[in-house]
């Protein structure tokens, strides 16, 4: 017992090293294994901090001149991100500003209110009664109502039949100043024929002469082919004008179509109207003729658009996704797609020649057109055939006396969808895919 209290302490240390022997072999492997899931999950949280530190940040991008991010030269703390946020939500005010005045630009007018995107009958029949009017040159009676009249203080040569009906006209008016005596026998002839003589030789060319100081532009009045075969600056949407199909209104879809032609016509009109301000008449004109504006036949054909890279496509209401481009089409590389619509059109016009590159800068100024390509001659064209200024003039065009040129200028107009996709039919909407065919289940 003695030995026993005199080792007490070496016992005691004994026998906890035993227990701790033993302890190895009891089954505490959970504790360890908890351990070690702990060791391991601040072992990443230690990881992750310390990539967060060391990683390379960028500023926020918002220049529009340049894509590639600024690298950061310090952490960004709580007052740098807030220099941050501060600087992004001013670009998103921005760019809320710039696209509530691009759409302002961009957004035009109904002929007719309330006949898109699906009018009653009588809005489409007001519709096209003054879509009629607007296209209708080639009543002199109605020529002044017509758009481009109205927009530009445009003008066209008298025409042969309203040169020989002032002819008769002004031919009575002399005659009826013929004096008889009493016995019934005429007394001032010599003075009515001189008159008559000096009079009608001149009506064609003082007619022309009017019309050239009443106008700032000229434009081919008709397409009739008994006019000389001139086609004219514009020609209406056939299924607008046909009487054939006057017995119905017209189609949703074909007044849309022929909405969105109009609104070309008229922008390309205030260009020329622009580039002409300023001048007394058409000879100090920039543009002396507008002699055609073509547009496709069908302006909203059916479109299948791919999404870039698998990437989402930006739309009228989500700006923030791809923007597809094809350059093979238009050196712009721009198509349709969910935020506008590309339509595609040329011009061809009579220039002052010093004077082309202000033409071309009216066309786009405020107006959602692009110039893609341009081509020009100093030969006039006359029914395909070559001719020069003073055939013009014989042709009842009065020019003035600088050079003029021929230019034909590819162009391009982008619609925004922001405000033209309430205005399209069901029709419309399907062939551009904002609308699902008819019969499709939900979702599919």
């Amino acid at each position: 017992m003695e030995l026993v209290k005199k080792n007490l302490v070496s016992i005691i240390c004994g026998v906890v090293s035993l227990i701790a022997i033993a302890a190895v072999f009891y089954p505490i492997n959970g504790y360890y294994a908890e351990l070690q899931a702990k060791a391991d999950s601040r072992k990443q949280v230690y990881q992750t901090l310390k990539s967060l530190a060391q990683k390379q940040r960028s500023l926020p991008i918002i220049s529009l001149e340049t894509q590639q991010p600024e690298p950061l030269p310090m952490f960004p703390t709580e007052a740098v991100a807030k220099v941050g946020r501060e600087a992004v939500d001013k670009v998103k005010a921005e760019a809320i500003e710039m696209l509530k005045a691009a759409l302002e630009l961009n957004q035009h007018q109904l002929l007719e209110p309330g006949a898109l995107p699906q009018g009653t009958p009588y809005s489409l029949i007001q519709f096209r009664d003054k879509y009629i009017r607007k296209f209708n040159f080639y009543d002199p009676q109605n020529r002044k109502n017509s758009f481009l009249w109205e927009i530009m203080r445009a003008g066209a040569p008298p025409t042969d039949q309203e040169i020989q009906a002032e002819r008769e006209r002004k031919r009575l008016e002399i005659e009826a100043k013929r004096a008889v005596n009493t016995q019934g026998q005429p007394i001032n002839e010599p003075q009515v024929q001189a008159e008559l003589q000096a009079t009608l030789p001149k009506i064609a060319s003082n007619m022309q002469k009017k019309v050239a100081e009443e106008c700032l532009v000229y434009i081919e009045p008709s397409s009739n082919p008994a006019g000389g075969g001139v086609p004219s600056a514009v020609d209406p949407m056939p299924a607008l004008v046909n009487p054939g199909q006057f017995n119905a209104p017209p189609d949703p879809s074909a007044v849309f179509e022929a909405q969105v032609g109009l609104w070309i016509h008229e922008d390309v009109a205030r260009a020329i109207a622009a580039a002409n301000r300023g001048a007394r008449n058409v000879t100090e004109s920039a543009v002396k003729r507008l002699v055609r504006i073509e547009l496709p036949d069908v302006l909203f054909a059916q479109q299948q658009m791919a999404s870039p890279e698998g990437m989402p496509m930006a739309s009228s209401s989500d700006l923030a996704g791809q923007i597809p481009q094809n350059f093979g089409v238009s050196p712009t590389g721009r198509i349709s797609n969910g935020v506008y619509d590309v339509i595609h059109f040329t011009v061809r016009m009579d220039v002052d020649a010093e004077r082309i590159p202000l033409v071309l800068q009216e066309l786009s100024r405020n107006r959602f057109i692009t110039v893609l390509s341009t081509s020009l001659s100093s030969m006039l064209t006359l029914n395909n055939s070559p001719v020069d200024p003073a055939v013009m003039e014989l042709a009842g065009y009065l020019y003035g006396e600088k050079p003029v040129v021929q230019l034909d200028v590819q162009c391009e107009a982008l619609l925004l969808r922001k405000w033209t996709e309430p205005l399209m039919p069901v029709m419309i909407k399907r062939n551009l895919g904002l609308a699902p065919p008819p019969g499709a289940q939900p979702g599919m």
